[in-house]
């Protein structure tokens, strides 16, 4: 049994959000998901999920099925698709991805408008903590942990994983 450890750093465009349900500070109505160390990371499971939707998409492709070395096999990799919240097993384990800087903190007020009157709807402003703010890329890193009988279907899960990140 050969053991498998890649790392992965993901480069993301803000601003982006991955909400936790920890409360925060008082009036702050979205807080950022944060570790014990208070880095914002985004938890492997949502990688998991979206991994899976893009080797669904890509293998939807008629383009993709021409790629010879393009075969995933989602079951075992990626666990059967959860239909009533039982854990499936899977071969492939994301770690958390933690932002590799200490972010600022800072909250920005988001409103909703109302179409027909051109105004802020009654009760429709939020207050969202926002230290993964636009303008630059934000870099999380993390990792992939998983176990095979061989090097070749080992290389086939990197490649695999690398094209569904992209």
């Amino acid at each position: 049994m050969l053991r498998a450890d890649i790392e992965i750093c993901l480069e993301l465009e803000g601003p982006m959000l991955t909400q936790s349900t920890s409360p925060g500070a008082y009036g702050i109505d979205a807080v950022v998901a944060r570790d014990p160390d208070g880095i914002p990371y985004i938890a492997g499971s949502l990688v998991t999920g979206k991994l899976r939707q893009a080797l669904e998409e890509m293998a939807a492709c008629e383009s993709t099925a021409a790629v010879s070395w393009f075969r995933p096999d989602m079951a075992a990799w990626l666990g059967e698709r959860n239909l009533n919240s039982t854990p499936r097993t899977k071969q492939l384990i994301f770690s958390d991805f933690r932002f590799c800087r200490r972010p600022d903190t800072d909250a920005r007020v988001r409103i909703r408008i109302d179409p027909e009157r051109g105004a802020v709807e009654k009760g429709a402003q939020l207050l969202v903590e926002e230290p993964l703010v636009g303008g630059e890329p934000l870099l999380f890193k993390g990792g992939l942990t998983f176990f095979t009988e061989d090097e070749a279907t080992a290389l086939s899960v990197h490649r695999h994983v690398e094209a569904g990140l992209k």
